[in-house]
């Protein structure tokens, strides 16, 4: 434990909306009443960046904010009690956001499913592989991403503003419908990139068939008109056309094209869609946002979704993209 928590960053002045944000329906509960937000904080750089991004977005979308360290001792959750409460008050005072505190001590796992639970959004600090644990099962971050229902956001960067220039990498399916509806409204302004990759597998089996250059390359435009089509049709039913989003389409490695875009975008946040993983695929088959969560210079926000089943041309395309 550390003597005290970072100082808070130089931030950017910017007024709350007049409107405060309408979630989607994910993050509601059955009450239709907000959940709020759930900040893990910790005494490094780490945890104060996760502590002031939770409390922007708080500010912004006018949502609960709940502060918490998680100890594994008593005698370490007691110490760091003022220092939490001092961390909120430096919330209060810069940014008129009053954040509730509370220190915990057991096991993180443990108490991190209890208190997160029917929570809109964790917000946790990103932290680098520290053992040949964290290597081979994933960082605490990408554990939690095992453990928990709620979308979770990972830190990285110093929170300074509010998120503008955001990337959503989705499947063509319905599932991606609650990630592109969190991207649209964590996005202040016209900043929303909506990215399909298209993997270069079909094209590659077709070559090993000794097809011609001319039939890969029309196999290579079907396959990008039909994704066109479904990207539009995504567009239009999430509505984030009209508030100025942009779509892209790429061909490639899922990761490194996710990757290029969101370096090529100047992107603060990428958000990414997962289904329930277990520890097996995470270690054995990797994916999309594990390499996010490792290798992204913007904040990653992994929201679960559900996903679709249903047969067709473009729908057995679509699942080898964004995986």
């Amino acid at each position: 434990m550390g003597t005290s928590f970072s100082s808070e960053p130089r931030l950017e002045a910017i007024p709350p909306p007049a409107a405060a944000w309408a979630a989607p329906s994910a993050c509601i509960d059955r009450d239709g009443l907000p959940r709020g937000i759930l900040a893990v904080v910790d005494a490094g750089a780490g945890g104060t960046h996760a502590a002031w991004r939770a409390a922007l977005v708080a500010r912004d979308h006018g949502r609960p904010l709940h502060l918490v360290t998680i100890q594994p001792r008593a005698r370490d959750a007691l110490a760091a009690k003022p220092l939490l409460q001092d961390l909120a008050g430096q919330l209060e005072q810069r940014i008129q956001v009053r954040a509730t505190t509370a220190v915990v001590a057991g096991a993180l796992r443990e108490c991190l499913v209890e208190l997160a639970a029917h929570r809109e959004l964790v917000v946790v600090p990103w932290q680098r592989s520290a053992s040949w644990s964290d290597k081979v099962l994933g960082t605490p971050p990408e554990r939690m991403l095992r453990w928990l229902a709620a979308p979770l956001l990972i830190v990285r960067r110093p929170a300074t503003a509010s998120y503008r220039r955001v990337l959503a990498p989705v499947k063509l399916e319905a599932g991606a419908e609650p990630q592109i509806a969190v991207a649209r409204y964590l996005a202040r302004g016209q900043g929303l990139r909506v990215l399909h990759v298209l993997d270069e597998w079909p094209e590659g089996s077709l070559r090993l068939a000794d097809a011609s250059d001319h039939t890969v390359s029309l196999h290579r435009q079907r396959r990008l008109r039909r994704a066109y089509q479904e990207m539009n049709a995504l567009i239009d039913r999430t509505g984030v056309g009209a508030a100025g989003a942009a779509a892209l389409i790429s061909f490639g490695h899922v990761p490194s094209r996710v990757l290029d875009a969101a370096r090529g975008h100047n992107a603060q946040l990428i958000v990414a869609g997962t289904g329930r993983r277990s520890v097996f695929a995470d270690v054995v088959c990797g994916g999309l946002v594990q390499d996010l969560v490792r290798q992204a210079e913007a904040d990653v926000l992994v929201v679960p979704v559900q996903e679709a089943r249903g047969s067709g041309s473009v729908r057995k395309e679509s699942r080898h993209a964004a995986r």
